[in-house]
């Protein structure tokens, strides 16, 4: 997914700003059913951070 950001700034933009739905839909999926605090931990995260990220106020850091 990293290469798929990069590759176009315009499209990277609209992803960046749907990742943290994504990733809020993702913990919340009756199989994975992950409060914030639990995945905040294991991603060594504050909740604070993982908040901001799901409501799309911080993006992402991707490394390359």
């Amino acid at each position: 997914m990293q290469m798929i950001l990069a590759y176009n700034e315009g499209m990277n933009m609209k992803l960046l700003n749907t990742t943290g739905r994504r990733i809020r839909a993702l913990r919340e999926q009756e199989d994975i059913n992950m409060n914030q605090d639990e995945l905040a931990r294991r991603l060594g995260v504050s909740n604070a951070f993982l908040s901001e990220i799901e409501r799309d106020r911080k993006k992402l850091p991707l490394g390359t």
